[in-house]
């Protein structure tokens, strides 16, 4: 195996050589620190996240966004929960992941403009039971539930 120099001349390497959004970078804005194992027997607000400011600087190149969330399979099946991303400066719930009486992985896009208008907005996640389980004591984990950036370099 051999090693090769080589060697590229000052400004030889331009964005304008990349095709548009050739390069992009996925920027984590707020997740869930830990697994969050909540009741679901009753409707609410059962978990929340720290609050997180989104600069204007990293929504100016944004493509998009994703909210995504993992939960196990709850003790009851009866039961409706949400993985909301809340924009604390508005009151208005910006995106939504619903888990019907199962577990697994949901995904929800947003599309640039809408992480755009989120500039210099604070944001967090939260859980919340919309329906609650009628299994007094039911549980549900969520072991991931993050909010990320998707921005175009080029």
């Amino acid at each position: 195996m051999a090693i090769r120099h080589y060697h590229l001349d000052y400004g030889s390497i331009k964005v304008e050589n990349f095709p548009e959004n050739e390069i992009q970078l996925a920027v984590t804005v707020v997740r869930m620190a830990n697994n969050q194992t909540v009741a679901i027997d009753s409707v609410g607000a059962k978990y929340s996240t720290s609050r997180a400011y989104i600069p204007p600087e990293l929504v100016k190149h944004a493509k998009g966004g994703v909210l995504i969330a993992h939960a196990l399979t709850p003790t009851a099946t009866d039961a409706v929960v949400t993985v909301d991303l809340k924009d604390d400066d508005t009151g208005d719930i910006i995106a939504t992941v619903t888990f019907s009486g199962a577990g697994g992985t949901q995904t929800a896009t947003l599309d640039a403009d809408t992480v755009k208008a989120l500039s210099g907005h604070q944001v967090h996640l939260r859980i919340y039971v919309s329906t609650a389980s009628a299994t007094a004591g039911a549980t549900q984990t969520f072991d991931l539930a993050q909010f990320y950036i998707i921005l175009g370099i080029s």
